[in-house]
């Protein structure tokens, strides 16, 4: 389970984040990914979530990660880049900004 203040550290910065639950295959008998835990997380690409929303995050059983929303209200923006070709994938990095 994790704790409301971690959540909360995100959106002091700014950041939108989203509680991930794991996802388990019957078929293969084991945890194979991770998905949003909480219905609508769409809406946090908008908005920050508030104080009384993150409470009831702590309370999501089986909560094993936190995601970043991307967009307006996530304030954060990012690229995925797919290719084995390294000059390509450095001339790409090359023109994106600083990123810390």
């Amino acid at each position: 389970m994790l704790k409301a203040e971690y959540f909360e550290n995100y959106v002091r910065q700014g950041i939108s984040p989203i509680p991930l639950k794991k996802t388990w295959d019957d078929k293969k008998n084991c945890y194979t990914g991770k998905r949003a835990a909480v219905k609508g997380w769409q809406e946090l690409c908008e908005e920050l979530p508030d104080s009384a929303t993150i409470k009831e995050w702590e309370s999501i059983s089986n909560c094993s990660g936190i995601a970043y929303a991307c967009g307006e209200g996530g304030n954060l923006a990012c690229v995925d880049l797919d290719t084995e070709d390294m000059t390509l994938a450095k001339r790409i990095e090359q023109i994106l900004p600083y990123t810390p």
